[in-house]
């Protein structure tokens, strides 16, 4: 009898460690030697000499801007980071699941992970909406603050920029 319970046991729990979502461990991106490094008392991330960094932009910690990429391109993809107090402890899944709850109907999440890098845990969201703008985003929470990092570009960027801004995201990291 006590086998028995003993086996309804684990295999409970075989079932519920099934359900959980899994964390997948990434790698920072391999950085290049000649991109800027920007750096704050909390956190650190890189960019490429060709983009233009602005910070304290409409909110937003920082901001920084690609080149345009011809002389009818009328968007600049962009990287930026909104920061956000808690009054509570929250934690990631909680805050992440809340900001999408206001995102909702004006984008359609097509893509949510969450990873570690760095040993920080966070949610990579990927979004499309009805323009043709495409918007990834990065949850992080980490002592009582929030912090959303966010590109954005256009659906039919591809190759260099995109790449570049891939890596800006990925480069993000706390100290």
């Amino acid at each position: 009898m006590k086998h028995t319970q003993y086996m309804v046991i684990n295999a409970v729990f075989a079932v519920i460690l099934s359900c959980t979502q899994k964390t997948k461990q990434v790698n920072i991106p391999e950085i290049p030697s000649d991109w800027f490094v920007f750096e704050t008392e909390d956190f650190v991330f890189y960019y490429p000499q060709d983009w233009e960094k602005r910070e304290n932009m409409n909110g937003a910690v920082f901001c920084i801007l690609s080149g345009l990429t011809s002389a009818g391109d009328l968007f600049r993809e962009n990287v930026n980071l909104v920061t956000e107090r808690l009054t509570k402890d929250i934690n990631l899944d909680k805050y992440t699941s809340l900001s999408l709850k206001k995102i909702d109907g004006k984008y359609k999440v097509k893509e949510k992970k969450k990873y570690i890098a760095g040993g920080q845990e966070y949610y990579h969201v990927r979004f499309a909406g009805n323009d043709r703008l495409q918007i990834e985003q990065n949850y992080f929470v980490k002592d009582k603050k929030a912090y959303i990092l966010t590109f954005t570009y256009e659906s039919q960027e591809s190759g260099k920029i995109k790449n570049e801004g891939d890596k800006i995201i990925g480069s993000f990291g706390f100290k």
